[in-house]
């Protein structure tokens, strides 16, 4: 009589039946993560990602410090789209992180959705649905990371976070959510830039080229 295969027999039969999936080729930026605030100043035009669409100082220093973008990944902290990769379009908006605002950010955790479409602001929702349009599906700043890790291959092993004290406030209070989830190690070095603008950006270039 024909012996049964157990769950675990014919899961791992249907694995080797498939092909296997070609090794990644190494990543070349190293294994840190740069928290950076938006800014008010934003560039003009269609199709640029938050690297070049954020005009402000701190990411003028960036653009400098990090030109070829291989010392650290680095994330935009928007209160219209919450965290993303810089790498991602990014649409012009115009809406200031507020007190409120980074009240919600906090308590939502990092699994709420961004944009909020549903919160009020300057933008009519019409806008607002064409942005996230442009801006690709809502996503919550854990898939970001999610993503972010597995295209590094490991987790994080040192953040910096760099902006106004909301904006630090709100990706501090993220941080002990990415540990658990493996996205960070346990014992990564935390650096927080905030400040007068001339320390931060000097900080800022001394954080991304060490």
């Amino acid at each position: 009589m024909r012996r049964r295969l157990s769950i675990a027999e014919l899961i791992r039969q249907d694995v080797l039946d498939l092909d296997p999936e070609p090794p990644r080729p190494p990543c070349l930026i190293a294994p840190r993560l740069l928290i950076l605030a938006c800014s008010a100043a934003k560039a003009e035009g269609e199709g640029l990602v938050a690297r070049d669409r954020y005009q402000g100082p701190l990411w003028q220093t960036l653009r400098v410090a990090n030109p070829d973008g291989q010392r650290a990944f680095v994330c935009f902290l928007s209160a219209m789209f919450g965290l993303g990769d810089a790498r991602t379009v990014l649409p012009h908006y115009d809406r200031v992180l507020i007190d409120a605002d980074a009240d919600r950010m906090c308590l939502a955790g990092p699994w709420a959705c961004y944009p909020e479409l549903a919160q009020s602001s300057r933008m009519t929702m019409a806008a607002k649905l064409r942005a996230a349009s442009q801006h690709g599906r809502r996503r919550s700043p854990s898939e970001v990371l999610t993503l972010l890790e597995r295209e590094l291959g490991q987790p994080f092993r040192a953040v910096a976070i760099c902006g106004g004290h909301r904006y630090v406030r709100v990706a501090s209070s993220w941080l002990p959510d990415f540990r658990t989830m493996r996205q960070l190690t346990g014992d990564a070095a935390v650096t927080v830039i905030n400040g007068p603008i001339g320390m931060m950006r000097g900080r800022l270039r001394a954080w991304v080229t060490q």
